[in-house]
C-alpha cells in the first residue's frame, strides 16, 4: 500500500490565506474606534460651543434683568414739579426739571449700553442656529434667542420713549430759563433800573428763539409751544415799554401796561396742563406698554 504525504488541501491548509481576515478585522475594529472618538469629539465639542453661547445669552439678559428697575421707573410722563407763580418757585421748578434730565440721560445711556450688547448677541445666536457645532442644544439657544429678541425690542421701546422725553425735557428746560431771565429783567425794573433791564432782553429774546427752534415737531407737547409763543409776545412788549420809559415817553409806556397785562394773562393761561397730560399718555403709553410686555415675554417679571 502507498503511503501519502499531506497535500496542500489538507487540514492545516494556507496560512498565509488565513491571516487575510484577521487583518480586515482588526482595520474595522480600528477604524471603528477613530469614528467614534472623531463622533465623540464632535459631541463635546458641540456641548461646549452650546455651554459658551448659553452662558453669553444669561450674561446679556442678567445686565436687563439688574437694570430693569431704574429704566422701567424712568418710563414716566413728565410733570411740572411745582407751581410757576413767583420767581422762586420757578427757578425751584428749573432746578428739579434740569435733574430730572440729567437722570433721563443717565437711563439712555444705560439702555443705548445694554442695546449694543443684546443686538450684538441676538446676531450670535441667530448664527449658531446654522452652525452644525451647535446640534446638541439647538432647542436651549432657540430659547435664548427668543428671550434675548424680545428684551431688545424692551429697550429699543425704552430707547425711543426716553429720547421722546429727552427732546421735550429740552424745550421745556429752555422755556423754563426764559422765564427765570424774564423774572431778572422785571426785577431790575421793580428796582427802577430800565437800564439794567433792557441789557438783559436781547439775552431773553435770544433764549426764546432758541426755546421756539427745539419745539417743533409732532412730538413735543403744544402746549410748551403756546407758552414759548405767549412769552416771545410778553418779551416784545416788555421791550417797548422799557425803550420807552428810557426815552421818558411816559404816553407809550402807560399804552404798554394795558398790554402787559393781558400778556401776563396770557402767559398764566398758555400752559393747559390737562391737555398737556392726556398728549403725553397718548404719545408716550405705547412705548411703555410695549417696554413691559417685551420683558415678560423675555421672562423678566415687572413690579411698580
Amino acid at each position: 500500500m502507498e503511503i501519502r504525504g499531506p497535500t496542500q488541501a489538507g487540514p492545516r491548509g494556507d496560512l498565509t490565506n488565513r491571516r487575510a481576515p484577521v487583518a480586515l478585522i482588526a482595520g474595522a475594529t480600528l477604524l471603528v474606534v477613530l469614528v467614534l472618538g472623531a463622533g465623540a469629539a464632535f459631541f463635546f465639542g458641540s456641548v461646549a460651543r452650546v455651554s459658551s453661547e448659553h452662558a453669553a445669552a444669561i450674561s446679556a439678559l442678567e445686565s436687563v434683568r439688574q437694570h430693569n428697575n431704574a429704566i422701567h421707573a424712568a418710563l414716566s410722563n413728565p410733570s411740572l414739579k411745582g407751581e410757576l407763580n413767583s420767581a422762586g418757585s420757578i427757578q425751584e421748578v428749573k432746578a428739579a426739571m434740569d435733574d430730572y434730565r440729567a437722570q433721563v440721560g443717565g437711563s439712555i445711556r444705560t439702555v443705548e449700553s445694554d442695546l449694543v450688547s443684546l443686538k450684538a448677541e441676538r446676531d450670535r445666536l441667530s448664527s449658531a442656529q446654522w452652525d452644525p457645532l451647535t446640534f446638541s442644544g439647538r432647542s436651549q439657544l432657540s430659547r435664548d434667542l427668543r428671550r434675548v429678541e424680545a428684551a431688545t425690542a424692551a429697550f429699543d421701546s425704552a430707547d425711543k420713549f426716553l429720547s421722546i422725553l429727552d427732546s421735550q425735557l429740552r424745550a421745556i428746560n429752555t422755556a423754563l430759563q426764559a422765564m427765570v431771565e424774564f423774572d431778572n429783567v422785571v426785577a431790575f425794573v421793580n428796582a427802577d433800573d430800565v437800564s439794567g433791564g433792557l441789557a438783559l432782553v436781547p439775552q431773553l429774546q435770544q433764549r426764546l428763539k432758541d426755546a421756539a427752534a427745539i419745539s417743533t415737531g409732532d412730538k413735543i407737547p403744544p402746549q410748551v409751544r403756546a407758552l414759548i409763543d405767549a412769552l416771545t409776545r410778553a418779551v416784545g412788549d416788555l421791550n417797548q415799554a422799557l425803550l420807552a420809559l428810557q426815552r421818558n415817553d411816559v404816553t407809550t409806556a402807560q399804552a404798554m401796561s394795558s398790554a402787559l397785562d393781558a400778556d401776563g394773562r396770557a402767559v398764566d393761561a398758555s400752559f393747559d396742563k390737562p391737555a398737556f397730560d392726556a398728549f403725553e399718555h397718548k404719545l408716550l403709553d405705547p412705548y411703555r406698554a410695549a417696554y413691559e410686555q417685551q420683558m415678560r415675554n423675555a421672562g423678566f417679571a415687572l413690579t411698580g
